[in-house]
């Protein structure tokens, strides 16, 4: 058993794992439009619900500095009595 272990050389271990994995994701990217692997992903139902709720909240943060921006005081003068940006 020992003699087995011995002779197995670890590039090509390595290099096997690594082309399963390559197929495994690049199947999942065909199927399905994500990773096969890994937990950790939204599936597509909570991923279009958390994409409306960034959007949602991208709009209500805008429309917050437009309302602020609209609030703050301006003042005017005309073109020849500003002061020159150095």
């Amino acid at each position: 058993m020992m003699r087995f272990f011995s002779d197995v050389r670890l590039v090509p271990v390595v290099l096997v794992a690594a082309v399963a994995l390559f197929v495994l994701k690049f199947t999942g990217l065909v199927t399905e439009g994500s990773y096969t692997l890994g937990a950790g992903h939204l599936s597509k139902a909570d991923r279009v619900a958390h994409e409306a709720q960034l959007a949602q909240d991208l709009a209500k943060s805008a429309a917050s500095r437009l309302q602020r921006r609209a609030l703050r005081p301006r003042i005017l003068q005309p073109a020849s009595r500003r002061l020159p940006k150095h």
